[in-house]
This record gives structure tokens, C-alpha cells and sequence, in this order.
């Protein structure tokens, strides 16, 4: 069981090491409204209190577009 439990945290590694280094590639500008804050439209209808996730289904994960709805 240990076995799978490293090649599962290696996995992990990988892929927080490429979204790292994805974040660091995009041009300032890109970055600046990717990783900013919503319009404020939206943040109006958002609760001060409110906690929110976000989730994107890559191909073969559970689609997720109804959830947006």
C-alpha cells in the first residue's frame, strides 16, 4: 500500500511543480486578471462571509458545467 501511497504523492508534486511554474509563465498582464479578483457585479452578489471553490473537469473527470448554472 505504501507503494501507491508515494507514487500518489509524487503525482501531487508534479503537477503542483507545473502549475507553479504554468502561473509563473503567463505575462503580467494575463496574471493580473487571472489571479485579481472578480468584477463587482459579481463580488456584490457574493456574501462577505461566503466561502467559494472552484472546480474546472478536465477530459474524463465529472463535468462540472451544470454546477455554474
Amino acid at each position: 500500500m505504501a507503494d501507491i501511497t508515494e507514487q500518489k504523492k509524487e503525482i501531487r508534486d508534479r503537477l503542483r511543480k507545473a502549475r507553479v511554474e504554468y502561473a509563473a509563465s503567463l505575462p503580467k498582464e494575463v496574471s493580473a486578471l487571472v489571479f485579481h479578483r472578480p468584477p463587482t457585479a459579481v463580488l456584490d452578489l457574493i456574501p462577505d462571509d461566503a466561502v467559494i471553490g472552484f472546480y474546472r473537469a478536465d477530459p474524463g473527470e465529472a463535468p462540472a458545467s451544470s454546477y455554474a448554472k
